[in-house]
């Protein structure tokens, strides 16, 4: 029996457009309610709904990367998909270019991205598995750790929680290892700090042991 797919993305110009303009749009209305939350009146200064909107959302962290095709491609069609079925997309860094990490092959492309989501984070590796496998990528119960991907989506963080399980370790347990992940996230939250090594991303960075060289990309993601 063929798997039936959860999610999909159409590469129709018409509908990427129509998906770029719904998604900016449903950005202004949010932005607008939360405005409205936060703004005082006369009558009711309204923080209770504030706060209970902040206590639905919770931001997870990930870095998304490929080595093979269309890499950037990819990962804006990886970024779509997360925006439509995980939450809203807050903060989101350059591409950053870099060697394979562990193997020798193409270089990379990453970067990393704050989502908005009220979403557990189990939940979260569902979906993200699901873009994973959607996008193309096939290897996940391989047993490679490096390997060359089509798409590749790493949870970093989920808030400042600690989960230690046989499907999801948070925070990423290589993250201050990595160059490329830590430049990644010093453009979008440097002063975030590691709940566990107690240091932010700043001073990861400066102590980070991996010299592999990271390249900013300066284009539109």
């Amino acid at each position: 029996m063929t798997k039936q797919k959860k999610i999909s993305i159409n590469s129709s110009p018409y509908l990427i457009s129509m998906r770029y303009w719904q998604t900016r749009f449903i950005k202004f209305i949010r932005f607008l309610l939360i405005w409205l939350i936060k703004k005082p009146t006369p009558y009711n200064n309204n923080s209770i709904l504030f706060l209970l909107l902040q206590a639905m959302e919770k931001n997870i962290v990930l870095l998304l990367g490929g080595n093979i095709g269309d890499s950037r491609g990819y990962i804006r069609n990886a970024l779509a998909l997360l925006e439509q079925n995980l939450g809203f997309i807050s903060h989101l860094s350059s591409f950053y270019q870099t060697q394979a990490w562990g193997f020798n092959a193409n270089d990379f492309i990453n970067l990393a991205v704050v989502i908005q989501t009220s979403l557990e984070p189990n939940k979260c590796l569902e979906i993200t598995q699901e873009v994973e496998e959607e996008l193309g990528r096939i290897d996940q119960n391989s047993g490679q750790n490096y390997a060359s991907r089509e798409i590749d989506i790493d949870i970093i963080f989920y808030e400042k929680e600690i989960i230690n399980t046989a499907q999801l370790v948070i925070p990423h347990p290589k993250m201050q290892e990595r160059n490329f992940v830590l430049q990644a996230l010093s453009e979008i939250i440097p002063d975030f700090a590691h709940p566990i090594l107690n240091k932010n991303i700043k001073e990861l960075a400066a102590i980070c042991p991996d010299k592999q060289s990271t390249k900013q990309l300066y284009e539109q993601v």
